[in-house]
């Protein structure tokens, strides 16, 4: 006679898939992933080097002896910056080539892009997103710094200093000042991620924040941040602008 408990059990799983495995994983979140693993390892590396040629002196001591390292801030730019190295040149060559009316051919050019009017309304989006090695895509994480209150595009217009036939179009474009009214914030990656709103109300001038079916007050030194995408500017009227300056003459 056997004996079932000297018998070994068997226990067999059986997986049915619906559709791929992959389906799933974003690419772009596989590389944002691993660059991040590098960039730290990179930076630990530089850090240990660093120590070793200043004799230790690259380290500093923290509370209980414990050992921490300066890490370099992470990149920041503005948004004049921005627009600046939109205005420069951009070379069309080889599979950008542009074709030649007059040539009949594709042949390497130059294209700018130049603002020649500005109007009462303007929206910034910045790029946040962009395609790496050909196929895997990435976010951008770089910290935007834009004015709340007071841009200036008076430098960005091409037609700032030429006479006009129309005198009010170039009494229009004297007064090229603009506040922010609204930011789109994204955060996450390029898998999933969550949109807030951030925008003021133009009679009591406070701030608000917008999550989903959230809205709570904000500070006014909280609406920049690195997770802005969106922004929309209002340019200031005559009369916005004659009491910001009687304001600045009293104070």
């Amino acid at each position: 006679m056997v004996n079932p408990n000297d018998q070994m059990q068997k226990i067999e799983l059986v997986v049915f898939w619906n559709k791929s495995p992959f389906q799933n994983i974003n690419a772009g979140d596989i590389y944002q992933y691993y660059s991040s693993q590098q960039y730290r390892k990179q930076i630990e590396e530089e850090n240990n080097n660093a120590d070793q040629e200043n004799n230790g002196k690259g380290r500093m001591m923290g509370k209980n002896n414990q050992t921490s390292y300066i890490m370099n801030p992470p990149p920041k730019v503005t948004l004049q910056e921005c627009l600046r190295f939109s205005e420069q040149p951009e070379q069309l060559a080889e599979d950008n080539a542009w074709y030649c009316k007059v040539c009949k051919d594709h042949v390497q050019a130059y294209k700018s892009m130049q603002i020649y009017k500005a109007s009462d309304i303007l929206i910034f989006t910045l790029k946040r997103f962009k395609a790496s090695h050909g196929f895997f895509k990435q976010k951008l994480e770089t910290f935007v710094e834009f004015p709340v209150r007071g841009l200036d595009l008076t430098e960005f217009i091409i037609n700032q200093n030429k006479p006009h036939e129309n005198f009010q179009i170039e009494e229009e474009q004297k007064k090229l000042i603009y506040d922010l009214y609204a930011v789109s914030n994204h955060f996450g990656g390029m898998g999933g991620g969550h949109y807030t709103a951030y925008a003021k109300n133009h009679f009591n001038g406070q701030w608000y924040n917008f999550d989903d079916s959230q809205v709570s007050e904000l500070e006014e030194d909280q609406v920049v941040s690195k997770s802005a995408y969106v922004l929309f500017y209002k340019r200031r009227s005559e009369q916005e602008q004659t009491q910001t300056l009687n304001t600045q003459e009293l104070n």
